[in-house]
């Protein structure tokens, strides 16, 4: 491998924004979000955990936990399409030994670990910065850079599974030293990714455009306009409006809110406003953009089967096959029942509607008068009912006593699993408000802060084997008396617990990891909203498969 020279490119002049023509962005943002779906991951670098958010334009339509826990000593690179059929390609490299992994997850909520294998690379004394099909072949390659020189070298990528090596070639003329590589986009719309990098000092960012047969050769250099980019890191770019141009993804260095900031013009690097993306404060998170569009593919693979590709490479990693066997989950195609009756609230359904949709299971709805319709074997047809927030005493007075005997007994004898949140955890328990009584008798009471004047707030939930959730909470349950406690109010009580009634499974929640980003206003949150979505993801994708989670 070749040296080469070092940056040449002039330092351009910041350009400052107008407000006016922010505006101007802002709303014709408004109108692109309703067709444009993106995805982007977040990894917490602490733990390893990544969630998988899908946004329409800035709205945060769902999330969910794609990894719970990281192997100690890898962190995540990038994401591709590496098998071509939908499954999400997270690129992992070992911190020590620069070796690489690749683990593709689909089926359900693109959640179920489904292959496995290594990835070449050129040694130790080089870092994987960045996953971009730099050929146009349509399989993603790995951008490398050498921890002395600067080199940036691309390793391509090829075969069935999309992982076997096919070659490697120096992108130049340049040299990363003193920047860090942070993606590539095609900002310039010729067809070919640019690398996108930011000054280790000064936090500019600089864009190299490339061309050539294999999209290796640095055409020009330009510095992307804009003076809000101290304090805060770089994770690419991606359209996010749906206006054809890559837009920059920045997280704040100290209170780790993300936010976009759009880009337009000939080139692509004209500013024109910015919008965050999340706004709590959750410092340790950084954002992995995937490669290629980044456009959510309605079209993608929608296979539900867990079965683990016995081609898996086991290879040195910690990713084992028996590792992958174990965090695999058979998902069944039977739908979710989601109460909208009366009583529940509107904004709520539509909350955890998105959440089954995220975990891409299939549901129907029914109101209170079609409940009082359904037998209990019609129920049973079904392998998990939800009920959202709302009032209770309301939803109960508002369906029949045998619609509610017909669920209890469809529970209880035919194995049909129910969640319930807030509202939906009083009426799971017993009450003369035609309760299902899925708790042996037991009623609950209201959370202790109700009694305190308070009446929605940020509760900060702790579990038994992850980190405390700020989580919305609105009048809900203090769910002791019964079943498992999964997560506990500030105030030691249960707000989360988990049971098996008869042949069935019970699921009851007191606060709402649900709660969409309308709901949270005004609150002060640690927890990113995607996290809490994740979560919501995780108690619906447990309470399907009838899953006991880790409690006290």
């Amino acid at each position: 491998m070749r040296s080469v020279p070092i940056f040449t490119a002039q330092v351009l002049r910041w350009t400052l924004v107008v407000v006016s023509m922010a505006a101007l962005a802002n709303s014709q943002n408004v109108a692109s979000q309703n067709r444009t779906k993106t995805q982007l991951y977040k990894v917490q670098v602490s733990t390893g955990q990544v969630v998988a958010d899908t946004f329409v334009g800035t709205h945060l339509q769902g999330a969910a936990n794609l990894v719970a826990q990281g192997a100690a000593g890898w962190s995540l690179v990038g994401v591709g399409n590496f098998r071509h059929n939908g499954d999400k390609g997270l690129v992992y490299s070992d911190n020590s030994t620069g070796s690489l992994a690749v683990l593709s997850y689909g089926g359900s909520g693109d959640t179920t670990l489904r292959h496995f294998s290594a990835l070449a690379t050129p040694g130790a004394q080089w870092t994987a910065r960045a996953v971009a099909d730099l050929n146009g072949d349509g399989h993603p390659d790995v951008l490398f850079v050498n921890k002395k020189t600067g080199q940036v070298d691309v390793y391509f990528f090829g075969g069935h599974h999309g992982t076997s090596f096919l070659g490697s070639q120096t992108i130049g003329p340049l040299s990363a030293t003193g920047w860090n590589l942070v993606g590539a986009a095609d900002l310039n719309a010729d067809g070919h990714p640019d690398l996108i990098f930011q000054n280790h000092s000064t936090q500019q960012v600089l864009i190299h455009y490339l061309g050539g047969s294999k999209g290796t050769t640095v055409t020009a250099t330009e510095q992307l306009a804009g003076n809000g980019f101290a304090g805060w890191t770089a994770a690419g770019m991606q359209d996010m409006n749906g206006d054809g141009h890559p837009d920059l993804i920045l997280v704040s260095e100290t209170t780790g809110q993300s936010q976009v900031s759009y880009f337009g013009g000939a080139l692509g690097t004209t500013p024109i406003g910015g919008e965050l993306l999340d706004d709590s404060s959750a410092p340790g998170w950084a954002v992995i953009i995937p490669s290629g569009s980044g456009t959510v593919n309605s079209a993608a693979s929608t296979s539900t089967t867990g079965t683990l590709d016995t081609t898996a490479d086991s290879g040195s990693s910690p990713f084992s096959q028996l590792t992958m066997a174990q965090q695999i989950q058979g998902a069944a195609s039977t739908p979710v029942l989601i109460f909208n009756g009366t009583g529940t609230s509107s904004t709520d359904v539509t909350a955890v509607i998105n959440v089954v949709k995220t975990v891409k299971l299939g549901y129907k709805t029914a109101n209170s008068s079609q409940l009082d319709g359904m037998s209990q074997s019609q129920l049973a047809s079904y392998k998990l009912f939800i009920v959202p927030g709302g009032d209770s005493v309301k939803i109960g007075n508002n369906i029949s006593a045998k619609a509610a005997a017909n669920v209890h007994n469809a529970v209880s004898q035919n194995g049909l699993h129910y969640l319930g949140f807030c509202a939906g955890g009083f009426f799971g328990g017993f009450s003369k408000y035609n309760g299902l009584n899925l708790t042996s008798g037991v009623w609950f009471s209201l959370y202790a802060d109700y009694y305190k004047g308070i009446h929605k707030e940020a509760v900060s939930i702790s579990f038994p084997s992850q980190k405390n959730l700020d989580i919305y909470w609105q009048n809900g349950p203090d769910l002791s008396g019964w079943g498992s406690v999964v997560g506990k109010y500030p105030n030691g009580r249960p707000a989360l617990t988990e049971g098996h009634w008869g042949k069935g499974f019970v699921l009851l929640s007191g606060v709402h990891p649900e709660a969409p980003a309308s709901w949270r206003y005004g609150m002060k949150f640690n927890t990113p909203l995607d996290v809490d979505l994740a979560y919501a993801a995780t108690l619906v994708t447990a309470a399907f498969n009838g899953a006991m989670l880790p409690h006290y």
